[in-house]
């Protein structure tokens, strides 16, 4: 049963990537529904975070795939967590701080240092500022270093993305490679 219900967890978020992809290539569906962006991302947040939380109400999390694997199985999805862990840690914090609900300080988890600028230089030229004023403006907002408490917004979802999509794929060909029967021969 974990086997099984982990694979459709992951494959739905498989599914919701691909989507995103034709959808950021797609230029007149934003049009039309111009939320649609922060719907997928949402979404993917919170079926991507099913895989790596590791919260007791997620039964058929990677946690619970691992004790049914194999040793070079388990050893291999302990490398794609290692090698992910700033991404994963980023979804889950998003996953649970502003997504699945709205924690009652959500507004003290702080933006990338990219965001940040980029917010910057959009006030700058949108007010018709200086950047040194805008600068000053946003001096306040609460900053960090470790990427796995940062929000996310919509560009560094898209900067993250690659990773994303490279991280849910790698989690999938491992799973098809721990399928229970593969390998076994009946004399």
């Amino acid at each position: 049963m974990i086997w099984g219900s982990f694979w459709q967890i992951v494959d739905q978020a498989k599914k919701l990537i691909s989507d995103f992809e034709k959808l950021v290539t797609n230029a007149d569906l934003p049009k039309t529904l111009p939320h649609i962006q922060v719907a997928y991302i949402d979404s993917i947040l919170v079926h991507v975070a099913k895989i790596f939380s590791d919260s007791s109400n997620e039964s058929f999390r990677l946690g619970q795939f691992k004790t049914i694997c194999r040793a070079e199985i388990k050893k291999e999805l302990e490398d794609v967590e290692n090698k992910y862990k700033d991404v994963i840690g980023k979804i889950i914090t998003n996953r649970n701080k502003l997504v699945a609900h709205l924690d009652k300080n959500f507004y003290e988890l702080p933006f990338s240092e990219n965001e940040i600028i980029r917010m910057e230089k959009d006030m700058s030229v949108g007010l018709q500022i200086s950047m040194e004023e805008a600068k000053s403006i946003y001096a306040s907002m609460p900053r960090t270093t470790d990427k796995r408490k940062e929000r996310y917004s919509t560009n560094d979802f898209h900067e993250d993305f690659p990773k994303i999509r490279e991280m849910v794929e790698k989690v999938n060909e491992i799973w098809s490679r721990s399928i229970p029967f593969v390998g076994a021969v009946s004399n």
